[in-house]
C-alpha cells in the first residue's frame, strides 16, 4: 500500500489517538518527552492518547509521517533504549519477546531475573494456565489475542487490553501493535494502572 494512501486511512480514522501512541513508541519517548518534541504539555499529549483532543494541523501532518514512515525499526536500539516496558514479539507468541526495552530489563531487574533467564525459562512473570489467577491477568489477555485468527492474517490493526500482572502484584494496561514492515513481529507495550478489571479489545484494519 502507499504511504500516501495509508496516510488518508489513518487520518480519516476514528482511532488517531492510536496513531498518536505508535508514533511515540517509534520514537521510543515517553508521553513528557513526545511533549517536549512537539511544545505541548504532558497532559495534552495524555489527552491526544486518550482520544480526548486531536492534535493541530502541523503536529497531526508530523505525527502522520512519524507513524507511516517506512522503515520505523531500521534498528532495534530504538527499542532497546526505550524507558517504558514494551518488547518486540512474533506475532504467534505474544508471551515470548524476542527485544526487550531498557524498561523491561529493569523490570525483570527488580523481581530478580535478567532476560538471558526469561528467553531460557527460568523467569516467568506471567501466569500460566491453570494456575490461579491466570483467568484475569496479562497472559491470559495475550494469549487471546495471539489465537485470534484475525490477528495472524493481519486483519487487526492493534488490541488493547488491561489485566492483572503476576510479578508487579497490581493490574497493567498496554497496546500489542503488528508491525507491517518487520514481518511477523509485533511491538507490546504496557504499563501498571489504578484501573481495575479484565478487558481485551481487538481493533479491526477497517474499523
Amino acid at each position: 500500500m502507499a504511504i500516501g494512501r495509508t496516510e488518508h486511512r489513518i487520518a480519516s480514522s476514528k482511532h488517531f489517538a492510536f496513531l498518536v501512541r505508535r508514533a511515540r513508541l517509534l520514537l521510543g519517548l515517553t508521553q513528557s518527552e513526545f511533549a517536549e518534541h512537539f511544545s505541548v504539555e504532558t497532559s495534552t499529549v495524555s489527552r491526544w492518547e486518550r482520544g480526548l483532543v486531536k492534535p493541530m494541523p502541523k503536529a497531526r501532518a508530523q505525527i502522520i509521517k512519524i507513524a507511516t514512515k517506512t522503515s520505523p525499526f531500521q534498528s532495534k536500539d530504538l527499542i532497546r533504549a526505550s524507558p517504558v516496558f514494551k518488547y518486540l514479539a512474533t506475532m504467534g507468541c505474544l508471551l515470548t519477546p524476542i527485544v526487550i526495552s531498557k524498561g523491561f530489563a529493569l523490570y525483570l531487574e527488580q523481581v530478580g531475573y535478567t532476560f538471558d533467564d526469561f528467553v531460557e525459562g527460568r523467569a516467568v512473570p506471567w501466569f500460566q494456565a491453570g494456575e490461579p489467577g491466570h483467568e484475569i491477568s496479562v497472559a491470559r489477555c495475550l494469549g487471546e489475542i495471539e489465537k485470534d485468527a484475525r490477528w495472524i492474517k493481519g486483519e487487526i490493526a492493534y488490541a488493547e487490553f488491561r489485566g492483572y500482572a503476576k510479578s508487579a502484584r497490581q493490574w497493567a494496561a498496554g497496546l500489542a501493535a503488528p508491525l507491517p514492515d518487520e514481518p511477523d513481529t509485533a511491538l507490546v507495550e504496557a504499563t501498571t494502572t489504578a484501573r481495575e478489571g479484565y478487558f481485551m479489545r481487538l481493533v479491526p484494519v477497517n474499523s
